[in-house]
């Protein structure tokens, strides 16, 4: 499944980009990070997959995103992922990356 995940951070920077968030060449995709925060089967081979994803811009700022996605073992996307950037956190979350 780590494949898997792996093949969707690529399409993640499509939406930040259509939202107007960043473009390809304010990133630093080397300094990516993702951090899985959950896991678990939810059907007949059908996983639910969350997942904390740092981006880090040239400039050294962080934007960060939530990333929610079904998977199978076939096939990467069972669905069209759901993304939540963070845009604050709040009281002493630790500093990314993680």
């Amino acid at each position: 499944m780590k494949a898997l995940f792996v093949l969707m951070l690529s399409t993640i920077p499509v939406y930040v980009k259509n939202a107007g968030l960043v473009t390809n060449d304010q990133l630093d995709f080397k300094k990516t990070t993702s951090k899985k925060l959950s896991y678990e089967k939810i059907g007949k081979d059908l996983y639910r997959q969350v997942h904390l994803v740092t981006y880090e811009r040239k400039d050294n700022k962080l934007i960060q995103a939530i990333v929610w996605s079904d998977a199978s073992s076939e096939e990467c996307s069972m669905g069209n992922a759901q993304i939540f950037v963070i845009s604050q956190t709040l009281g002493d979350a630790p500093k990314a990356p993680y």
